[in-house]
């Protein structure tokens, strides 16, 4: 019978921008509280090593794909 092996939490990377909790649009999910709470409690665990990330800007090509003109 083969023999387990324990199970190691590989990491996880975040990457996120501290002005995420600044952004408010009426009718948008997204919450400036939820977003801190989430980043609160991510660097709260031990569990699992994480590594941040600052997000990079994204080219106006790069939001096109995802997103209408309007919205840039």
């Amino acid at each position: 019978m083969p023999r387990s092996c324990p199970v190691r939490p590989r990491g996880v990377k975040i990457i996120t921008d501290e002005n995420c909790v600044s952004y408010r649009q009426p009718g948008h999910p997204e919450r400036p509280e939820r977003i801190s709470m989430t980043l609160e409690l991510l660097r709260a665990q031990n569990e699992i090593p994480v590594e941040w990330v600052t997000a990079l800007a994204a080219s106006d090509e790069s939001i096109l794909r995802a997103h209408t003109p309007d919205h840039l």
